[in-house]
């Protein structure tokens, strides 16, 4: 009877996902979603593959906070956190179809879990889609809840669109959060913003475009929104793509950037004989808009 006391206190240590893990191997058996398009063998654990072109080496584990380099081309990434909404993110889908536009959802697990065909959707439709955690906590958790975070939401992702996140948006965009933290350690790279639209539900769709178009640079990251209450950003979209089309910009989802960048990167370091460019852990201010 002595023994059988401990048995529990087992059982739980062996099921505790250790804040270095990769996150590409899952640590326990996923839950299986209704409806999944897996099979039987789902009930085992996952295994995600990366394919090794989709992120360069040198962003993974890396945190971006600012681009690490001037680009010639007139490149841009609209970037959607917080969906997919049943309301809104099918309008915007609709929209970024109508002008060929590629961008990159950072979703939020539960709610992907409860409308998997919408981030279905986005895969199919060529977007990236990506973690932005699993529940969207309000404020910091501990190593073993970010590192539940990063995975239910990796496992729900991976499951609906076949490819397991690579980039990590941190909620709020704090770089600082543990979540952020177990994120580098697992080998994603951990993606804030260059250009923030501010699109809450306070301001009117004029006010957005004009935050988004008024000074934009090639290569900027910019932070939108696809979640509840976001019909100003509905509105706003069809105008922000006009004016930054007529400016000469194509859009393209935050990996196709990077390895953008990368190449760049690679171009400059080549013809100045330089060590490779380091990238930053941390971003220098807190902007919680993400």
């Amino acid at each position: 009877m002595r023994i059988l006391r401990f048995v529990p206190l087992l059982l739980c240590w062996s099921a505790w996902p250790a804040a270095s893990s990769p996150l590409f191997v899952a640590s326990w058996t996923p839950e299986v979603l209704p409806s999944s398009p897996a099979t039987a063998d789902s009930a085992r654990p996952l295994t995600f593959r990366l394919p090794p072109e989709y992120l360069p080496a040198r962003f993974r584990g890396r945190c971006l906070t600012q681009r690490p380099v001037a680009l010639e081309d007139k490149v841009i990434a609209l970037t959607f956190d917080d969906g997919p909404d049943p309301d809104i993110t099918p309008a915007i889908l609709d929209t970024l179809a109508r002008y060929h536009a590629r961008s990159t959802f950072f979703v939020v697990g539960e709610r992907g879990k409860r409308w998997p065909d919408l981030i279905q959707r986005e895969a199919r439709s060529g977007h990236a889609v990506e973690s932005h955690s699993f529940s969207h906590p309000s404020e910091d958790v501990n190593l073993w809840h970010a590192g539940r975070e990063l995975q239910r939401a990796g496992i729900v992702i991976t499951q609906w669109t076949g490819r397991a996140p690579t980039l990590f948006r941190p909620p709020w965009g704090s770089t600082e959060i543990n979540m952020a933290r177990v994120a580098r350690q697992r080998g994603l790279c951990v993606v804030k913003w260059t250009l923030c639209a501010g699109d809450n539900p306070r301001l009117t769709a004029a006010e957005i475009v004009v935050a988004v178009t008024r000074n934009p640079r090639p290569g900027d990251i910019v932070l939108l929104h696809d979640g509840r209450d976001r019909q100003q950003t509905v509105r706003a979209l069809p105008e922000v793509l006009r004016r930054l089309s007529d400016a000469g910009y194509r859009f393209i989802t935050v990996p196709q950037l990077l390895r953008r960048w990368d190449s760049a990167l690679t171009r400059e370091e080549r013809r100045h004989a330089r060590r490779p460019v380091r990238l930053s852990h941390h971003t220098p201010a807190h902007d919680r808009s993400g």
